[in-house]
């Protein structure tokens, strides 16, 4: 058991309530040493790591010795001196606004009672199970456990008054169970096939008066008041006519009150009607305790809607069947519903009671404009088939429609997805680069920021390679502030982060003037370098360059903006570059310069981008783009930016040279050789 897999214990110091966290964080720390079998000297390192950032500051100040620090005694009469005083008669104050929430079993409830308990520093243990079980009777949401509870004589305990509650709230479960059984499924039919008849105009369902469709034109005989889909001037005389639609969410303005002619005779208005009525009266199927079903349509007509079961976590296997409407911005359960899926959480008028939903000043209006009345949001977590579990947001409101499931959650749970036509054209023209002004602008998006290539490197070390710290070094006066202000703005665009844990390795850090007359700020990793193993990578030759330029005349020369930095490091690699600095230690998130496996890796990784970019050449950071005549060479150079837009390669707009007739690799190399002088004395050529 000792050599299991244990979670590690963190400090948790955005809790509220840091006494409590605190003493949660001793006890799991205790249980850990004493599975793992863990030195009393060495339990404070652990501690220090658990503790996290800012424990660790908090530590540090306290100037503890190496003896003191062994015994982690010591640390905890510390921390215990972080916990405020504890004001017994505000937990008392606490405890007493304590209601059973929502989806809370009565269980769970009494535990968060009897955890509140502890605090208010009560006279015995029996005052505390008494003050419990008062809460227990004024916070539960099921009004029959109150009954029952208030009913008894005053020799009822915490443990009856708890078996009671449990036994309860399972027959609230169990009779909703058995409502759910019962519905008949003939009634729904019935339902459905009276309440099939659409306006003639429209080929929705509205209130008398309030057709969409009036002052509008018919976009087939031009004709006006009614709609293409429902018009009757077809020859063959039939008319395809959608059902009802249920009323939906809809982010626009109300379209207002429109008088218009009914699409059908006065009898079947009634009818209609009538149907409406045996709605409210009949259950339907909107939820029931079935197995899962898959998506269907609603058959029996030729209506344009979609309903959907869905699975959902709930005190027992059941779904819920919704309908599907991609217009709405959000999801509608009927109070019907809610009151047959929740009768626990009714207040005695048979609605939701006061913190069963979540209220939002959320403003729901129908296609129609007419404002619908909600009681708030309730979550449930649901699935559709074999997708993962989602939790999904739904109104209560006071509608008589079925549960209305919108676009986002549709989505979400994959009822719904979203599919484009393809369709190939001509390429269009390519536009001419005449400078560097002309890319940055065709492409602006390649020339911010720093690259970010795929993946991630990781930094393989030789075996039995030994961890060196080097300690900080000095630093020149005079460049302090110009190294701070560097190392800030490293740490802005995410190539360095703080480090406050304890590491094995810690580098010096090293710093140069670029040609621009700038910092650059480097590692300078001695020790880590000969440790790594080198992934060597091969680099093109001048005279693989020169045959591979072989006849073009049109160069541009490109510059990769941080090209080091454009490399991901993994964790484990990102912790080996840890080093000193004038305000603490830092480690690269990006490769850094100075690493001996810098230059391969970041040479393979242009070669595999630039392997897709014919007409172009790449050492380390500099791209070569050339064609034999301008257009070829465009070509080359957009085909080269869309590439690089894929793969995250971003370029220094000051660096690049575009469409010249000649061009420099590692000029300064040549120069400088070129350049000495011969040596006077013979045998002073060694020193060179």
């Amino acid at each position: 058991m000792a050599d299991a897999p244990l979670p590690r214990p963190k400090m948790d110091w955005s809790s509220d309530d840091k006494a409590q966290s605190l003493q949660d964080f001793k006890q799991l720390c205790d249980m850990w040493f004493k599975v793992k079998n863990t030195e009393k000297k060495l339990q404070h390192n652990y501690i220090m790591l658990w503790l996290g950032s800012e424990g660790l500051r908090l530590l540090n100040t306290w100037n503890l010795t190496v003896e003191q620090l062994e015994d982690p005694k010591n640390i905890w009469d510390r921390l215990q001196l972080l916990q405020p005083p504890q004001n017994f008669r505000i937990h008392r104050l606490e405890m007493q606004r304590l209601t059973q929430r929502t989806g809370e079993s009565v269980e769970d409830f009494c535990t968060r009672c009897r955890t509140k308990a502890i605090k208010c520093k009560y006279t015995d243990k029996a005052a505390e199970d008494e003050r419990v079980l008062e809460q227990l009777i004024a916070g539960t949401s099921i009004s029959t456990v109150q009954r029952e509870l208030l009913s008894r004589d005053s020799t009822l305990t915490l443990a009856t008054a708890l078996e009671l509650a449990k036994s309860h709230e399972a027959t609230a479960n169990h009779m909703r169970q058995m409502q759910e059984l019962t519905a008949t499924g003939s009634t729904i039919d019935a339902i459905r096939a009276k309440d099939s008849r659409a306006c003639g105009n429209c080929g929705g369902k509205h209130p008398p008066r309030q057709c969409p469709a009036y002052g509008t034109k018919c976009s087939k005989c031009l004709r006006p008041n009614h709609w293409q889909k429902v018009c009757r001037s077809s020859t063959s005389g039939s008319t395809d006519r959608p059902g009802h639609a249920a009323q939906s969410l809809k982010q626009h303005k109300p379209r207002g009150r429109r008088r218009g002619r009914p699409g059908h005779q006065q009898g079947g208005r009634k009818h209609i009607n009538a149907v409406q009525d045996i709605s409210d009266d009949d259950p339907t199927d909107d939820f029931a305790c079935l197995d899962f079903s898959s998506i269907e349509t609603n058959n029996g007509d030729n209506r344009d809607e979609l309903y959907a079961s869905l699975d959902i976590k709930y005190s027992m296997p059941a779904s819920l069947r919704v309908k599907v409407d991609t217009g709405a911005q959000g999801n509608i359960l009927p109070l019907r519903i809610y009151r047959r899926m929740f009768p626990e959480q009714l207040n005695p008028e048979g609605f939701p009671a006061a913190g069963a939903t979540e209220i939002r000043r959320t403003v729901l209006q129908a296609y129609n404009g007419t404002l619908i009345k909600q009681f708030g949001v309730i979550t449930i977590q649901c699935k559709f088939k074999k997708t993962e579990w989602h939790d999904a947001e739904f109104f209560v409101t006071d509608s008589n429609g079925p549960a209305i499931l919108g676009l986002p959650s549709s989505r979400l749970l994959k009822l719904v997805t979203v599919h484009c036509a393809i369709q190939t054209a001509a390429a269009p023209a390519l536009k001419p680069v005449k400078n560097a002004s002309d890319l940055e602008r065709t492409y602006p998006d390649r020339f911010e920021g720093i690259g970010n290539f795929e993946g991630e490197l990781h930094i393989t070390l030789k075996e039995g390679a030994q961890a060196v710290v080097q300690p900080p070094r000095k630093y020149p006066i005079q460049l302090l502030d110009e190294i701070k202000s560097e190392l800030k703005k490293m740490e802005n665009i995410g190539v360095i982060t703080p480090v406050t844990e304890p590491t094995d390795w810690v580098n010096a850090l090293a710093f140069s003037r670029k040609a621009s007359g700038g910092l650059r700020v480097c590692l300078d990793p001695r020790a880590l370098n000969q440790c790594i193993k080198r992934t060597h990578h091969k680099t093109p030759t001048i005279e693989e360059i020169t045959n591979r330029l072989s006849g073009s005349k049109v160069f541009s020369k490109l510059d990769a903006k941080h090209g080091y930095w454009a490399i991901k490091l993994d964790e484990e690699s990102s912790m080996l570059t840890t080093f000193n600095s004038p305000v603490g230690r830092f480690r690269f998130n990006r490769l850094p310069f100075g690493l001996n496996v810098s230059q391969d890796a970041f040479q393979q990784a242009m070669d595999r981008i630039l392997s897709q970019c014919p007409g172009t050449i790449g050492i380390t950071d500099d791209v070569i783009v050339h064609g034999k005549d301008e257009e070829d060479h465009d070509r080359n150079l957009h085909h080269l930016m869309d590439v690089a837009r894929k793969f995250g390669l971003v370029f220094n707009s000051d660096k690049c040279h575009i469409k010249t007739s000649q061009i420099k690799f590692f000029p300064q190399w040549g120069t400088a050789v070129m350049k000495l002088k011969a040596p006077p004395v013979f045998g002073t050529a060694g020193a060179f």
